[in-house]
């Protein structure tokens, strides 16, 4: 790994540990989210579309925050209960 690319992943590695919630509103049936799993790995609790693999590559650590895709409802009832 380059310098260049040690400074981008720091950078990105402090702002995940900033946040207190990932949010993964997405509209693509994408197998493995990478930016979901950041947030996993992050331990960030995670709050996504019940869309393509989110479901199965989640697993339980997703299950309370997976919302039916365009129901903003849903996304911000999710999100008061864990703020």
């Amino acid at each position: 790994m380059s310098t260049n690319q040690k400074v981008l992943f720091k950078r990105i590695l402090d702002e995940y540990q900033k946040a207190s919630i990932f949010c993964v509103p997405t509209d693509y049936d994408d197998a493995c989210p990478l930016a979901m799993l950041e947030g996993l790995a992050c331990g960030l609790p995670t709050v996504a579309s019940q869309r393509g693999g989110i479901p199965e590559e989640g697993g339980d650590a997703v299950m309370r925050g997976l919302c039916s895709h365009g129901k903003t409802m849903a996304y911000w009832a999710v999100l008061g209960h864990l703020l």
